[in-house]
């Protein structure tokens, strides 16, 4: 009997210790040069946004992880052989300490120096124009460790697919990662084509150019359940204009480039949104947008305003869609249109969350104006608002994002990109959490 009751505890105990630790997930996906699997865990880069042209471009992005085995995916194009540039991701475990600024000779004998001031660099991958690639870990002196007999790693047509598994031993509960089309250093700077999550420095360089070490801010983000965002800590800011220089007519071209562009497929030919555009002077705080629409549809466009620490983060907005807030971003402002199908711009809302619940006036009654283009045939084209500094509380910092929803249920597609308008196959009718909002730091 005395064994029985032994048997019995020892087993309850093994199967406590199993309910207690949850187990890891392998292999997410499958090592094979194909991105079919990776679904809408993969980023899509802007296919016009390198520095250095179409030949030197970025155009997917991926990075999972599952708690033994961070999975890296790219698509991308790297022009010119005999030059030094690569794919590249420079990989932080968060939580383990490696170096927060790196300098070594990489693939194709291209020197290369970046720092990431928020954390450190754990891990380099890089890979050439003949699918040579080589992983390297990074000690706490930044000297590196090759690493490459242990991954694996397959290649795929067309434009250039890599896929890497990289195993790891130590307990990390969260890895962040920047993608790169790398090229070598000189003239005391670091030369980069095309990043991904873009980067302030470099969009501020004019021809990728970035002064040594060149610094990295903005991540996505992957946790050991697969979980992936992004992780923007600093955007470029716009310069600030003078008084006058933004002409709110509905034509943006007064803005110069976008801060954001969206590369996820919308809601259809009557719900795509495409870039927005923010700007500020002394009194107005301007936010512009464009669609890809050629059909006009009803639908709603919101733009929330985080302001403050507290704020707006429940499960139905100001024009009851099912639309929140995470990632510490809790909206104090919501800007409404709606657009109707047959006969365009309806109604507009300037919305105040007061703690409790919305207070609502229209744009013109908070101090306000808009304009915009579009038609009854193509539906809503631009869109242009300027709002005073002093309904939003005074010149400060803002956090934004626009999103097209219906007349009911939830975001379809949203500037910036935000994984929650691609993870249902019922958008229309789902909720969504934001957690990816624009960042405009002001003077």
């Amino acid at each position: 009997m005395k064994k029985l009751f032994l048997v019995l505890a020892v087993l309850s105990l093994v199967l406590y210790g199993c309910l207690r630790t949850p187990p890891v997930v392998k292999d997410m996906v499958t090592t094979d040069g194909s991105l079919s699997d990776w679904g809408s865990k993969i980023k899509e880069d802007a296919a016009d946004d390198s520095k250095w042209g179409a030949d030197n471009e970025l155009l997917k992005a991926g990075l999972l992880f599952d708690g033994a085995n961070i999975y890296i995916a790219g698509e991308y194009v790297i022009g010119g052989d005999g030059n030094v540039n690569v794919f590249l991701v420079l990989i932080d475990l968060v939580g383990v300490t490696g170096a927060q600024t790196v300098s070594y000779t990489g693939l194709n004998d291209g020197n290369r120096n970046f720092t990431n001031p928020n954390g450190d660099i754990d891990l380099i991958v890089e890979v050439n124009q003949s699918n040579e690639y080589k992983v390297w870990r990074v000690s706490q002196d930044g000297s590196l460790t090759d690493i490459t007999d242990q991954v694996t790693a397959q290649f795929g047509t067309g434009s250039t697919i890599a896929e890497l598994k990289i195993p790891i031993s130590e307990q990390v509960n969260q890895v962040k990662a920047v993608f790169a089309i790398s090229g070598g250093t000189g003239g005391g700077n670091q030369w980069v084509g095309d990043f991904y999550p873009n980067q302030p420095d470099h969009d501020s360089a004019e021809n990728g150019g970035i002064p040594q070490p060149a610094p990295v801010v903005n991540f996505v983000v992957c946790d050991k359940e697969g979980n992936v965002s992004e992780e923007i800590n600093q955007t470029s800011e716009p310069e600030q204009p003078t008084e006058s220089v933004i002409v709110v007519d509905g034509d943006l071209s007064d803005f110069g480039t976008p801060v954001a562009t969206s590369t996820n497929p919308g809601g259809g030919n009557g719900a795509n949104l495409y870039r927005l555009y923010v700007t500020y002077d002394a009194t107005y705080l301007y936010i512009g947008f464009d669609t890809q629409n050629s059909g006009s549809w009803d639908v709603a466009y919101g733009i929330g305003i985080d302001t403050k620490p507290s704020g707006y983060t429940g499960d139905s907005d100001a024009w009851g869609r099912k639309i929140s807030f995470g990632a510490d971003y809790a909206v104090d402002y919501e800007i409404y249109f709606w657009w109707a199908g047959g006969s365009g711009l309806d109604s507009n809302n300037f919305c105040e969350w007061n703690g409790l619940d919305w207070n609502y006036r229209s744009i013109a009654d908070a101090g306000g104006t808009f304009d915009y283009t579009g038609d009854t045939s193509s539906g809503l084209q631009t869109m242009e608002i300027a709002i005073p500094w002093s309904a939003i509380g005074g010149k400060q910092d803002v956090a934004l994002i626009v999103w097209i929803t219906g007349g009911s249920g939830s975001a379809v597609d949203s500037i910036p990109d935000d994984d929650s308008t691609i993870d249902n196959a019922d958008e229309w009718n789902d909720s969504d959490t934001f957690t990816n909002l624009y960042l405009l730091q002001v003077n």
